[in-house]
């Protein structure tokens, strides 16, 4: 039995209602009859099913599901093709999307989401895969704690990696995509957790962290723009955030097992805490950075062509999918036009002609036979154009390019709507890339190519706006150099200036010399000749020689004293103090050669002394005959005298002689009485008088 819903019908499946729909599919709730559950019944939209490759890029998912067994994946239960119509029978999750969730989710039990879909990308890509489409829609939920992982319908395995559909459509959501991504590079799995990352600013703020008027808008702001703040209530997690966004894919969190550690930590931050997460959204999110103007000229130049003829209606569409593809142009590598090509359409030819195709198509046409024409003079040149701007021959080679055939079409027909639509086209795709040049700060390659265009449309009023912008934004760059290199400088004086107050705290005046606080202060006065800082640091190094120099002196080392002086007249031959101190130096230097003879003659003087000491100790001991000592009484006492005479005041020579003298006096008192003794015992005899 089967029941129809919509105009398909899958056996074995009971169709209940439409839950969903996407780009490529629509989700149904279903009963799958043999089991008799509830299973979400996914079946491509009927516009795709001719085509063979979205049948098997659905079942591509199928499969890949398949291989990836994991409980925060969800799983198929069953995948098939039934009348043309291709389905896909998975798990049926009644819990909504991250975004239906947020009311309900604290700060916590985000990251405890962020961090299971982490282990469903882990497991991923360690088969291979990369889902290229993370995003909170694509995050639902079994119950409020268990996140799944779903639609892996533009999932690639690594060994497949380009970016572009074969129509020329870019694959994924813009305002998710890796810069690596938007600009159809080549992938690894370090752009899933690009993608995390945007999906977990946007629950952490109630934003995305990159918005704008258009999808090319937000794209260039994944490439060029700096990383948005989150408010203070989540800045805790600012540094993930910036991990996790890098434009480098090189910088970037290594991969998925990482940023389950990283996330992990994050959980054990202390403002991590249970406050749901709207609650800590801003009331009003900051304004977008909006590079929308790179793309409003092509936009409003395509409306201000369109034309109300059937031939107009077909340009229009041809317009329309170049614009599907213009992104992924756009903002690829490309040649320059000074190298004589331009970037080549990435359109898919083919599907250009068949979406003219089908749009021309729905027109009622009249009965009857069609009546022959004979074809203009200038069909083929036209057809020729056209192959070539397909081929992205736009200005180049001379002669030989699209502009070139549009322009000589004009000449024949001046009115051709093709030809005209055809050289704005042109003028708008070059203009894109001189806009892109803007962006990227390729000033002088946008100068060089905007003179190209200059010298092509010479009255084309945007082109100067155009080089309007270029002057503005050299003279902004040249105004950021300048505060670049300022600052530069300033960083590099305070460095100097911190190194040189370190060294003059440690006492490094001089030396060692690259260590010196005054090598550090003639750096700073290198790259700022007036800073005050620097002078005054030199005055301290100043005064504090001229303290040395004047302990060095007292202390009577004149060799340091004399070295510092050098060194004081080297860092300011005019100091103030200079001759004063040289003046002390010689005056202390006089004043020692001085003590130094009066400690001579004093020292000579003692030992002079000292010997007489010695030889009056020496006398008083003699036991010689009293003449002997008074002779040697008389010597001392004569050499007493004599350096008496030299050192009148001295008291010891003084005590020392009326010693000498006193004990020369008792000798020769010892003496007469001897003398007298003698006498007394032998009188004198009397002459005889006369003979006998």
């Amino acid at each position: 039995m089967a029941t129809q819903t919509s105009g398909t019908e899958i056996p074995g499946y009971t169709m209940i209602r439409k839950i969903g729909s996407g780009g490529s599919a629509d989700v149904y709730l279903a009963v799958q009859q043999n089991l008799n559950r509830r299973v979400a019944l996914k079946l491509l939209k009927g516009a795709l099913t001719a085509e063979a490759k979205f049948g098997e890029r659905f079942k591509r998912e199928g499969r890949i599901i398949a291989q990836l067994n994991h409980p925060h994946i969800i799983p198929v239960y069953d995948i098939g093709e039934h009348d043309g119509h291709y389905y896909m029978a998975m798990e049926y999750l009644k819990g909504g999307d991250l975004r239906d969730q947020a009311e309900q989710l604290t700060l916590q039990d985000l990251l405890q989401t962020v961090l299971q879909v982490t282990d469903a990308l882990q497991a991923a890509h360690q088969r291979g895969f990369i889902h290229r489409d993370i995003k909170p829609a694509n995050i639902l939920f079994r119950n409020p704690k268990q996140a799944v992982l779903t639609d892996f319908g533009i999932a690639r395995q690594t060994e497949s990696l380009t970016q572009m559909t074969v129509t020329g459509a870019m694959l994924g959501t813009p305002a998710f995509m890796s810069p690596e991504q938007i600009a159809g590079r080549p992938l690894d799995g370090r752009t899933d957790l690009y993608s995390l990352g945007v999906t977990l600013f946007e629950m952490l703020t109630g934003y995305q962290p990159y918005r704008g008027d258009s999808m090319m808008s937000v794209a260039i702001q994944h490439l060029n723009a700096e990383i948005p703040r989150l408010p203070r209530a989540t800045s805790p997690l600012q540094r993930l955030v910036d991990q996790l966004l890098a434009k480098d894919p090189e910088k970037r969190i290594a991969d998925a097992e990482t940023l389950s550690d990283e996330l992990k930590g994050a959980m054990d931050l202390p403002d991590i805490a249970a406050t749901p997460l709207n609650a800590l959204w801003p009331h009003k999110p900051p304004e977008p950075d909006s590079d929308a103007h790179i793309i409003e000229a092509s936009e409003q130049a395509k409306r201000s062509k369109s034309a109300k003829t059937p031939m107009a209606t077909g340009i229009a569409a041809v317009g329309a999918i170049a614009a599907v593809g213009m992104l992924a142009w756009y903002l690829n590598d490309s040649t320059g036009v000074n190298d004589g090509n331009l970037p080549v359409s990435r359109i898919d030819n083919d599907a250009a002609r068949d979406a003219t195709q089908n749009i021309t198509g729905d027109r009622s046409t009249p009965e009857g036979p069609i009546p022959t024409a004979t074809a203009p003079p200038w069909q083929e040149t036209l057809t020729n154009a056209n192959r070539l701007f397909e081929e992205g021959q736009l200005i180049t080679p001379e002669g030989g390019n699209a502009l070139a055939l549009y322009r000589e079409v004009l000449t024949q027909d001046n009115d051709n709507i093709i030809a005209k639509n055809g050289e704005q086209n042109i003028l708008q795709r070059l203009v894109l890339e001189v806009e892109r040049l803007i962006v990227d700060q390729s000033l002088d390659q946008a100068s060089q190519q905007l003179q190209v265009l200059s010298e092509l449309w010479p009255e084309e009023q945007q082109l100067t706006q155009l080089q309007d912008r270029i002057t503005a934004s050299q003279k902004r760059t040249e105004a950021q150099n300048r505060a670049a290199a300022d600052s530069r400088k300033q960083r590099e004086i305070d460095r100097h200036l911190q190194a040189a107050t370190s060294a003059l705290i440690a006492g490094r005046h001089l030396k060692p010399q690259q260590e010196s606080a005054h090598y550090h202060f003639n750096r700073v006065l290198a790259l700022d000749p007036n800073n005050q800082s620097a002078k005054s640091g030199l005055s301290q190094i100043a005064e504090a020689l001229t303290r040395q120099i004047a302990t060095a002196t007292s202390n009577n080392d004149f060799s340091l004293a004399e070295s510092l002086m050098k060194d004081l007249s080297g860092l300011d031959s005019r100091h103030p103090r200079l001759a004063s101190l040289a003046g002390e130096i010689a005056d202390a230097k006089a004043g020692l050669a001085q003590r130094q003879i009066e400690a001579q003659r004093l020292a000579e003087f003692q030992r002079q002394l000292d010997g007489l000491v010695e030889r009056n100790a020496q006398w008083r001991l003699s036991s010689a005959d009293l003449d002997t000592q008074t002779d040697a009484g008389n010597r001392l006492i004569a050499d007493i005298s004599s350096l008496f005479d030299n050192h009148p005041d001295n008291d010891q020579l003084r005590t020392l002689y009326d010693s000498a003298n006193q004990r020369l006096q008792q000798i020769k008192a010892r003496q007469l009485d001897e003398q007298r003794q003698q006498e007394v015992k032998e009188p004198p005899r009397k002459p005889i008088m006369g003979g006998f």
